[in-house]
């Protein structure tokens, strides 16, 4: 197979594969094939037929580096190792932006967070660990990628947690199955109580009342994509306990251990600026380059109400006022870091074709 059948895809995807990828010139080859769930077809995703296929097809120059970072991004407990490979994959997304993040290839980005005076601050980030797991309630708290690196102006050590989100944050919905135990959390229990301020509230869930509950909007409250608080909290929990002396990844290969350690050891350990954020890939542009105005209109306002909720939950974490920890105060983008011409960081031209190529300058 050696294209997307545009015309048997429905759905959200469909509308999002249209935009990215329909009347683009990035040529897929014969790598491609429907992905599978649940033993059942399903023509709305596709994906790469083979891993091993990933760096030829976006001509990546540093095999070995990105084969160990490979290995990272699929090494945790969410299935990444049958996901990474859909194109649009948020693990994906996130190991072909932030792979090759080294000494020799630095990425500069302005971030600006609840506890710097609301100035910017400019950070340079030499290294990247993907799937790091911070121990939380029951399964650690797997973070998409981490990256560290030194402040420009002040030299501080910064680590910065990053939650990747490609196209989840469009899915509308209630969060379900949460442990109670993190309503009794010293870190996440004023969090969740005051969930109100955000629209949501609390009920038992209906499988395991004693044990789990769901969140669900309010009456009255607009649907948005209310996991992602979800794991927003639990993110900030795993990182307060990493603070407090505890990680859980300590049965990693060599590489990734040394990566890691680096990270904990040599970064948090030694009172390093942590920060908190969460990047998306924002589809308006390439819809509206295709027309898709209703569409575009849609998915912004989708967008837009969860990164409104976000900010509250921001701010929220930031008044728990734990000073090694900053939060980021607004969501960030792939687009707006990685479509600037301007940055000296080195994105492969073929995966700067694979996300922007649709889009409008």
């Amino acid at each position: 197979m050696d294209k997307i059948e545009f015309d048997k895809m429905s759905g959200k995807n469909k509308k999002l594969y249209e935009a990215l990828w329909k009347e683009s010139d990035f040529s897929f080859g014969d790598v491609l094939e429907h992905t599978w769930y649940k033993n059942k077809f399903s023509s709305n995703s596709y994906s790469f037929s083979q891993a091993s296929l990933l760096i030829d097809i976006f001509e990546i120059k540093g095999k070995y580096l990105f084969r160990k970072k490979y290995s990272m991004a699929i090494s945790g407990s969410g299935g990444e190792d049958n996901k990474i490979n859909t194109l649009h994959s948020s693990s994906l997304c996130a190991l072909l932006h932030f792979y090759n993040v080294t000494e020799k290839n630095p990425l500069t980005i302005e971030l600006k967070t609840h506890n710097n005076n609301d100035l910017p601050r400019k950070v340079k980030f030499t290294k990247s660990v993907f799937e790091f797991k911070s121990p939380v309630i029951g399964s650690p708290s797997n973070m998409d990628v981490v990256l560290s690196g030194v402040d420009v102006d002040s030299k501080e050590n910064v680590v910065l947690f990053l939650e990747s989100k490609f196209s989840e944050y469009l899915d509308a919905g209630k969060s379900s199955g949460i442990s109670k135990d993190y309503l009794k959390n010293k870190y996440t229990e004023k969090l969740y109580k005051g969930l109100g301020e955000l629209g949501l509230k609390t009920e038992d869930n209906k499988k395991n009342p004693d044990s789990k509950f769901d969140m669900v909007v309010k009456e009255g409250e607009k649907l948005f994509y209310i996991e992602g608080i979800k794991q927003m909290i639990s993110h900030y929990c795993g990182i307060r306990n990493i603070i407090d002396g505890n990680y859980y990844d300590k049965e990693a290969d060599e590489f990734r251990q040394t990566e890691i350690q680096d990270v904990v050891e040599g970064k948090i350990k030694n009172g390093a600026v942590v920060i908190l954020g969460e990047i998306i890939f924002d589809f308006t542009d390439a819809l509206k380059r295709r027309d898709e105005e209703k569409d575009a209109e849609k998915y912004e306002a989708l967008k837009s109400r969860y990164a409104e909720k976000y900010k509250v939950l921001a701010e929220k974490m930031f008044n728990e006022r734990c000073e090694q920890i900053h939060v980021l105060d607004k969501l960030l983008t792939y687009n707006e870091i990685f479509k600037n011409e301007k940055t000296s960081y080195n994105l492969p031209p073929r995966i700067k074709a694979f996300y922007y190529n649709n889009e409008s300058d």
